[in-house]
């Protein structure tokens, strides 16, 4: 990750904080980059990993239903609740973020808003902190980097 990126707002979802959590990573993110997540996406990370709540260190922000609706009516409806929130959020974000998440249909809608090059993978925000760790093949570049490549040329759905 380039040095700059470093202090940009982190958009992220539920698969990438639990496994950040699990990893070990929670607090060094929370550390070393600005967070931000929705509230339907604390709902699904308290399924399954400790309590975070609104006050933590992981900013949450709260979608309307207008916007909800205005991303709805844009995509095809294979978004789940969280990741929908999600970008309902970013589309109006006017300044410099980055979106981690190892979710495919979210992947596919930044790409289809033209947010290709604001994701990035846990792996990327990893060594951006100089943590090298062995991640599961869902949360690499290396995948994303694929990912991207094939939303951006149709190929996958």
């Amino acid at each position: 990750m380039r040095d700059k990126d470093r202090h940009k707002l982190i958009f992220s979802d539920a698969c990438a904080i639990i496994e950040a959590y699990e990893m070990n990573l929670l607090n060094p993110l929370l550390n070393n980059y600005s967070i931000i997540t929705v509230e339907k996406i604390i709902d699904e990370c308290n399924k399954k990993i400790p309590i975070i709540k609104s006050g933590s260190s992981i900013r949450v922000v709260k979608v309307s239903e207008l916007e909800r609706v205005r991303i709805k009516l844009k995509l095809d409806g294979d978004l789940d609740d969280g990741e929908l929130d999600l970008l309902a959020y970013i589309i109006e974000v006017k300044e410099d973020f980055l979106l981690c998440t190892a979710d495919f249909a979210a992947m596919r809608a930044a790409v289809k808003f033209d947010y290709t090059d604001n994701l990035i993978s846990l792996e990327e925000l990893a060594k951006g902190m100089g943590i090298n760790k062995t991640f599961r093949s869902q949360y690499t570049a290396a995948l994303l980097d694929r990912k991207k490549t094939e939303y951006r040329l149709g190929y996958l759905k």
